[in-house]
């Protein structure tokens, strides 16, 4: 009797073991999945942003140089000169290389202005 009881017992707790391993493995198996799907969603975005930049610096190479709309690349059509002027100058600012500084544009022209 005892040994039926034994082996009843150690039955069970192997049993109760394996169920647990399988539900570990199960949750392990659905977290993997979730971060799969989690990558594939962020390289569809970057993608996508990347389609957007070339687009941009296509429009902004053209002679003369152009905006982005969305859509499509379009001609600065301001009438406004120093309005027109900035919107050109928008397009062919170059950038600033230390950190602490940002790209202002100030009496027709860009500069780079120090941020503390």
């Amino acid at each position: 009797m005892k040994i039926l009881k034994l082996f009843t017992l150690s039955y069970l707790l192997v049993f109760s073991v394996q169920a647990q391993e399988n539900i570990a493995s199960n949750a392990y198996d659905n977290n993997l999945r979730d971060i799969k799907e989690q990558i594939n969603d962020l390289q569809s975005v970057v993608d996508d942003l990347e389609t957007y930049i070339n687009e941009v610096i296509t429009c902004g190479d053209k002679t003369p140089p152009q905006h982005y709309d969305g859509t499509s690349c379009v001609t600065i059509t301001e009438r406004d000169p120093n309005i027109e002027s900035h919107g050109k100058k928008a397009l062919s600012g170059s950038s600033c290389t230390d950190s602490d500084k940002a790209q202002q544009y100030r009496s027709g022209n860009w500069g780079c202005k120090t941020y503390n």
